[in-house]
């Protein structure tokens, strides 16, 4: 029977372990190109649900009368007012003449004042605004769909060197996965419906550019309206409005969320996960450590290893769990460890039963051979 060793934390391995972890530098590169299986289709949803409301401001749009003046040579001059007699009196220079006789006055020029309707008011500029960032994101959308690549790969690298005792250790460690599913039958379909559902979205918006309302305000080259938009009363009562301003705010946070379309990641890591790393590194070292040696002498010096490796994870373990803020007591945490201990004992006292009965059964077999044979 193998002679079992005390469960004993060797201060001089530890001290080792510890000075190895203070003096490793280490470095972690992780990339990843993840396409078609994150695709999005909730902004389809979205838009289509505004489409009618919008369509109704389109068909409906705001109309405001505004005054224009203008001054003319007297045969052009129609419907004259009280503001064209103020503005001749005030500029002599227009009389050409006056008659003696009746006192006529003869002008050359006259002011006129004509009422116009425009659609250049804030809620339509808003509205023209909205229809173009639709069909911006519309065509990148599309853009994204016809140029699909269904593709997962991800990548780690890990580089780190330390000194332990008189010796500098270095390791180097890329791992690379590639996904192999083919299976993208659903995907495909589900990428077919959305091309159609976004064509019936592209023939809203070219309609809703050949309105009166968006060649007027195209033409006169009106500035885009911007974030935070001014609340007026028709933008907050009107149901058609507050349709509208549901998808502005959607696509504003779309926008701000969607750094980038195929979601590829480059990150330098943070300090949980390569500090992870540093630890698979030290253990790495034991195993080299422990490699030379006979295999008595291995198993003695692993055992040694594992109790630090034992305190070294638990320190971790419960870091973690304390900062990620998952509620765990400390009852808990001794259950784990100790079911763990019962499951392995209970495993070796098995595999201990099942040899015997395989050396049980093969002695008989022998011996009952050798009975034939007397």
């Amino acid at each position: 029977m193998a002679k079992e060793e005390s469960f004993v934390l060797n201060p001089e391995l530890s001290k080792k372990s510890e000075q190895f972890l203070k003096e490793l530098k280490s470095e972690m590169n992780y990339k990843s190109d993840l396409s078609g299986g994150d695709i999005r289709f909730d902004w389809l949803d979205k838009f289509e649900f505004a489409l009618q409301y919008i369509d109704n401001i389109v068909a409906r749009p705001k109309v405001e009368l505004i005054k224009q003046e203008d001054i003319v040579k007297i045969d052009k001059a129609r419907n004259t007012g009280v503001a064209t007699v103020k503005h001749l009196a005030k500029n002599a220079h227009f009389i050409d003449a006056i008659e003696e006789e009746t006192g006529d006055v003869k002008p050359s020029k006259l002011l006129i004042e004509r009422t116009e309707e425009t659609f250049n008011v804030y809620e339509n500029r808003f509205i023209f605004t909205l229809i173009y960032q639709m069909q911006m994101f519309t065509l990148k959308k599309e853009d994204a769909l016809d140029n699909l690549k269904i593709q997962d790969d991800k990548s780690l690298e890990y580089v780190a060197s330390t000194k332990s005792n008189k010796e500098k250790i270095n390791v180097e460690l890329k791992l690379t996965a590639h996904d192999l599913s083919k299976d993208n039958d659903s995907l495909n379909k589900e990428i077919a419906s959305a091309k159609k559902r976004i064509r019936r979205i592209k023939e809203f918006i070219s309609i809703w550019q050949m309105s009166e309302m968006y060649v007027e305000l195209l033409s006169i080259g009106i500035d885009h309206v911007t974030s935070p938009l001014r609340k007026t009363n028709m933008i907050l009562r009107n149901p058609n409005f507050q349709q509208a301003v549901v998808l502005w705010d959607f696509l504003q946070m779309y926008n701000d969320k969607e750094i980038d379309k195929n979601k590829n990641k480059d990150d330098d890591g943070d300090d949980i996960l390569k500090s992870i790393l540093d630890d698979a590194f030290l253990m790495n070292h034991y195993v080299m450590d422990a490699a030379p040696l006979s295999r008595k002498e291995q198993k003695e010096v692993l055992a040694e290893y594992a109790v630090v490796m034992i305190h070294n994870q638990l320190n971790r373990i419960i870091k973690l769990l304390l900062d990620s803020k998952i509620k765990v007591s400390d009852q808990e945490i001794l259950d784990m460890i100790l079911n763990q201990i019962k499951k392995e004992r209970t495993k070796k006292k098995i595999d201990k039963a099942e040899l015997k009965n395989q050396f049980k059964s093969e002695m008989e077999e022998y011996l009952a051979k050798t009975q034939r044979m007397l």
